[in-house]
C-alpha cells in the first residue's frame, strides 16, 4: 500500500486490496479463518431495525460530546 501512495499508482493499490481481501488460498487475518454462513431463520426483521435518521442523529451527538469534554 505504501508503494501505491508514494508513487501514486492506483493499480498497485488494487493489487494490495486484492491480496488482502481474497484469502481463499492462504488466510492472512482472523477474518480469513472465518466462514460466514447466513441462517435465514436467525435474520433480523427490517421493522426491528432503527431508522437511519435515528442512528445518524445519535452518532453526531455523541461525537460532538466527546470533542467538547
Amino acid at each position: 500500500m505504501g508503494h501505491a501512495v508514494r508513487q501514486n499508482r492506483p493499480g498497485a493499490y488494487d493489487e494490495f486490496a486484492t491480496s488482502v481481501n481474497d484469502q481463499t488460498n492462504t488466510p492472512q487475518t482472523p477474518r480469513g479463518l472465518l466462514e460466514s454462513v447466513p441462517d435465514p431463520d436467525d435474520a433480523i426483521l427490517r421493522a426491528a431495525v432503527e431508522s437511519t435518521e435515528s442512528i445518524v442523529q445519535r452518532f453526531f451527538t455523541t461525537s460532538m460530546s466527546f470533542g467538547t469534554s
